[in-house]
């Protein structure tokens, strides 16, 4: 009996890791479908575009210092998650307890994904200095990294 069931127990992780399989192997990514034949990397590349009015200078986006959320779409995949940041350089964390891949909090950004739409969420910048805050979304083997730079707040009023 214990056989049975411990053999069971086999064939039914095998089943599972079957599943698992087929979702990834025959899953829908961007337009079409995939197949085993399919090479790593021959998916298109993600196309993004801003919903929100915002600068960009040779691929970053330019924040002002005051509070803001800028808005993309992306026009080719349906569900692109995060999958890692930096800020000014450092390596943010994600919080993964929650296994959330569609949400991101950093100490100068908060990012989140629903379907194919990205809020990205820069509070008040009350340090004296810009701050960088690059990010990278994924679908299928590929990948589209955001950069964005976010402005140090001027001294109009020379009150300091």
């Amino acid at each position: 009996m214990t056989l049975i069931k411990s053999n069971s127990g086999i064939r039914g992780t095998i089943a599972m890791l079957f599943a698992i399989l087929d979702g990834m192997l025959f899953g829908s990514c961007s337009d079409g479908v995939l197949t085993i034949m399919d090479p790593i990397g021959s998916w298109e590349k993600m196309k993004w575009e801003a919903m929100s009015k915002v600068e960009m200078q040779e691929d970053v986006y330019i924040v002002g210092a005051e509070a803001d959320t800028l808005y993309f779409a992306c026009s080719n995949y349906d569900e692109p998650w995060i999958s890692d940041a930096f800020e000014d350089g450092m390596p943010s964390i994600p919080d993964r307890a929650n296994n959330d891949i569609h949400r991101l909090e950093g100490r100068y950004f908060s990012a989140s994904i629903k379907g194919n739409e990205l809020s990205v969420f820069f509070p008040e910048n009350t340090t004296a200095d810009t701050h960088s805050v690059t990010f990278s979304v994924m679908e299928c083997d590929v990948h589209y990294t955001f950069r964005f730079l976010q402005a140090a707040p001027s001294n109009k009023d020379n009150s300091y």
